[in-house]
């Protein structure tokens, strides 16, 4: 599992982020085989990984498997419900500079 964390550049507060709004906005649930709180929020650090690895690397779903012991089609099944879900919020981080400030950011040199 730490393993596989360290494989992305993607901060770990950014990874929370996205696990908690999945886990808060009830994207990523419990199942019939998952029911406490702990192992549910592993299974979400795991997908979201595995679909921004996806994204990043194109990387099969059967290798995330090897990863993640989370199955190639689960991982199919999410990936797909990660690009829905993250389309639907895109404005809240796909955005033109809204003040000065953000523009100064945006335009100097990192």
């Amino acid at each position: 599992y730490s393993a596989f964390r360290s494989y992305f550049r993607v901060t770990l507060p950014k990874v929370d982020e996205l696990v908690e709004r999945f886990l808060e906005e009830g994207w990523i649930s419990h199942t019939r085989r998952i029911k406490d709180d702990q192992t549910l929020r592993v299974r979400a650090e795991l997908l979201v990984l595995g679909a921004l690895n996806q994204l990043g690397n194109g990387t099969p779903f059967r290798q995330l498997n090897a990863n993640t012991e989370i199955s190639a089609s689960d991982h199919r099944i999410f990936f797909h419900l990660f690009l829905d879900r993250m389309y639907s919020i895109r404005e809240e981080y796909i955005f033109y500079p809204r003040t000065e400030a953000e523009l100064e950011t945006a335009c100097s040199p990192r």
